[in-house]
């Protein structure tokens, strides 16, 4: 079973966080490095104002096994790094 891990710059416009290949299902852990600014996340429409907020240095981690759509994250402005672990795919 392969294992991902990686850096994101997420940006004000939807930002891909997940890092398996299409189909390969598996369950991230995204955290919000920063220390002040909310991480939105969702599919790839995501916005400020319907995504899922993910705190500064929350981890977020949902369940994708049966999901292949991807997961999106948004800040307001700016840009925010994120790290990424996924074990699966």
């Amino acid at each position: 079973m392969p294992i991902f891990q990686g850096a994101v710059t997420v940006t004000d416009a939807p930002t891909r966080l997940d890092l398996w290949p299409a189909n390969g299902a598996g369950t991230p852990a995204i955290r919000n490095m920063d220390s002040s600014v909310i991480v939105y996340v969702g599919n790839s429409g995501v916005t400020t104002s319907n995504g899922f907020p993910v705190k500064p240095d929350e981890v977020f981690s949902p369940d994708l096994r049966n999901y292949d759509g991807g997961v999106y994250g948004i800040v307001a402005s700016g840009t925010v790094a994120c790290r990424v672990f996924q074990v699966g795919g």
